[in-house]
């Protein structure tokens, strides 16, 4: 990441973006009844994916967390196409919260974890075709061949 893009990156920012995504998470038709039957503290789950964020953008080195063995523990409530639906209303609220020039600084993330995750949680064999065709997706480009 660049300077310039985690210069433009802010705490306010990602605070504004964990909240919306999970406003829409937890009345999401698909994905709401997983995490709403999961999370029972909603202010410390949000305040620790604001953590998470801020790491990822920001370098902070907040987040201490195992997220693999957390969704692990929920594999068999999901399955690998709830990744798709949770890139979809992640890159929503993406699109609503973020400037456009620093909106990839979440959205690349955010496909490579879904698809670790994925991978994680169901053995899914990585594609790499696949990753490059949801961040292709995710910019608004066609898919690869």
């Amino acid at each position: 990441m660049t300077n310039e893009y985690q210069d433009g990156v802010s705490e306010e920012m990602i605070s504004a973006l964990v909240h919306k995504f999970y406003d829409v998470i937890r009345d999401d038709t698909t994905l709401g009844p997983i995490f709403n039957e999961r999370i029972t503290e909603w202010d410390h789950h949000l305040q620790t994916m604001c953590d998470f964020w801020s790491s990822i953008t920001l370098k902070t080195r907040r987040f201490q967390g195992r997220p693999m063995l957390k969704h692990q523990l929920i594999a068999d409530r999901t399955r690998p196409d709830n990744f798709a639906r949770w890139l979809e209303l992640f890159k929503q609220a993406v699109e609503e919260e973020i400037p456009p020039h620093l909106q990839m600084e979440f959205l690349e993330p955010a496909a490579r974890i879904a698809q670790s995750l994925q991978i994680g949680m169901f053995q899914v064999p990585f594609d790499k075709k696949e990753v490059q065709n949801q961040l292709n997706l995710l910019e608004g480009k066609s898919e690869v061949a």
